[in-house]
């Protein structure tokens, strides 16, 4: 049961990471146009990416809580396997390969290929989890604007000319105009 509750917290904690790097990586553009073209999926994934502080808080607080259970689940079933003494050094050890090849580096680096389709398929279970987590994401936002005030961070010129220019060309390149 132990081993089967790891591997189902690993698969949330994959679902997270390449969520983060999908709405990260998406191309809004393309998004808009598919939107445009009546994709639902693609329009609940623009209105993520509209609450993206909120989307990103609420992403990392669901990876959070699964890698520390399957971290917790690890140790105990670590323990009960090879002893107390070298039970919790087993089960770091494993954790950490583990999570950090099939939860984090795998997904994200599929997630980069596949930022679109895979940020339209998670956006509906991020949507929902936006509302659950609203209590914990709006005191993270709140804290992070605090943080913000207190060392000056002012805000800057989203995109400069050239950055404008580099992404026109871009969209030509790709044939959207």
């Amino acid at each position: 049961m132990q081993i089967f509750l790891i591997v189902i917290l690993i698969v949330c904690s994959a679902f997270f990471s390449a969520t983060e790097t999908a709405l990260n990586s998406a191309n809004k553009i393309r998004l808009k146009n598919m939107a445009d073209n009546g994709s639902h999926a693609a329009q609940r994934t623009l209105n993520v990416l509209a609450k993206y502080d909120k989307a990103l808080t609420t992403i990392l607080i669901g990876n959070n809580i699964v890698n520390i259970a399957c971290s917790s689940i690890a140790t105990i079933l670590a323990i009960n396997l090879v002893g107390e003494k070298y039970g919790s050094l087993v089960s770091t050890i494993a954790t950490t390969v583990i999570v950090l090849i099939f939860g984090e580096v795998m997904p994200k680096s599929i997630a980069k290929d596949f930022a679109e389709p895979m940020a339209m398929i998670a956006s509906g279970i991020i949507s929902f989890l936006m509302v659950i987590f609203t209590p914990f994401s709006a005191f993270f936002i709140l804290l992070k604007k605090g943080l913000s005030k207190i060392f000056h961070r002012k805000e800057s010129v989203s995109m400069t000319e050239e950055e404008l220019k580099v992404m026109i060309d871009e969209i030509e390149d790709e044939g959207v105009l």
